[in-house]
């Protein structure tokens, strides 16, 4: 919510990277541009139901919660910003939420997991929010167990 190209880069530079450092998210102009949207490689490009909204994802969650109370499940595999924002702008839709699932820690790959520090203040506003059920998934276990066709419900 508060951080910059700067202070992302500072960051690097006073605490050391690890193997996210090419990726700087938002801030890498080679991502390209806002509404250019690229194709996911087979299988994953099959797994998308939602056209791009053109709302902003905060007020996306905002809606989906409220339309759906305790039948909402949120994954956040990356930074936490939307779903702070979306706390911020609607506190009432944390009650509401089934699940939050949160990648974002590590015990064996590396414990600087990028998800958080890449926005903190995101981070510390929805981890301290009294979700009814938040499960937090270490990067090591998502980064050595993909689902695959074999194992994926549904999926031949």
């Amino acid at each position: 919510m508060l951080n910059t190209k700067e202070e992302w880069q500072l960051r690097q530079q006073l605490y050391g990277g690890h193997r996210m450092d090419p990726w700087m998210g938002a801030f890498n102009r080679a991502n390209g541009e806002p509404n250019e949207i690229k194709p996911l490689p087979p299988p994953y490009d099959r797994l998308a139901t939602l056209k791009p909204q053109q709302e902003h994802a905060a007020r996306f969650i905002i809606k989906s919660v409220r339309e759906n109370p305790g039948n909402v499940t949120i994954y956040a595999g990356g930074p936490l910003t939307n779903i702070a924002l979306a706390i911020v702008l609607a506190p009432d839709i944390v009650p509401l939420v089934h699940d939050i699932v949160i990648m974002g820690t590590g015990f064996h790959v590396f414990t600087n997991s990028f998800n958080m520090f890449f926005d903190p203040e995101s981070a510390r506003k929805v981890l301290r929010a009294a979700w009814p059920k938040c499960t937090i998934v270490t990067v090591d276990i998502a980064e050595e167990i993909h689902e695959s066709d074999e194992i994926a419900p549904g999926r031949k």
